[in-house]
């Protein structure tokens, strides 16, 4: 077994974040009615969510940041190591991803 260990600097949150926004919304669309219909308001808004998420992080600090990252890594492990896993297939490299930590250092 390997572990590989990598250490990230000078992320920008906020087109990270806005990165994130069509996933979240497709999430929300899958839920119930409902949430579908929130999501459905909030793309109608065209780039403006995107813009709001932008501003407001970059008024949070570095700390709050990284902190919410690490969260939103914890909460999409699965997803994140089934992703790198389909990765590693397409690429005929054999083995796979076993787990996935973030740690605001």
């Amino acid at each position: 077994m390997l572990k590989l260990e990598v250490t990230f600097d000078e992320i920008n949150y906020a087109e990270l974040a806005a990165g994130f926004l069509p996933m979240l919304l497709e999430n929300l669309s899958n839920k119930d009615v409902k949430s579908k219909e929130v999501a459905l308001l909030l793309e109608k808004l065209g780039d403006a969510p995107k813009r709001m998420l932008e501003a407001a992080f970059r008024e949070l600090p570095q700390q709050d940041m990284n902190n919410l990252l690490a969260g939103i890594v914890s909460i999409y492990r699965e997803d994140l190591m089934k992703l790198a896993n389909e990765k590693l297939r397409e690429q005929n490299i054999s083995g796979g991803v076993t787990d996935i930590h973030l740690e605001n250092v």
